[in-house]
């Protein structure tokens, strides 16, 4: 995953637990785990 990629070469120690990506269409959410990732895909709300 490119995230945890981009993540640890700015502070090796660290990890990628959660990730929150939002649109004005969509809001995603991935929790990525040593052997399945959880994606929720939602529409944004004010």
């Amino acid at each position: 995953m490119k995230a945890r990629s981009t993540v640890r070469d700015i502070d090796p120690q660290n990890d990628l637990t959660f990730l929150r990506i939002r649109s004005k269409k969509n809001e995603i959410m991935i929790a990525p785990d040593k052997d399945y990732f959880l994606i929720v895909i939602q529409n944004p709300t004010d």
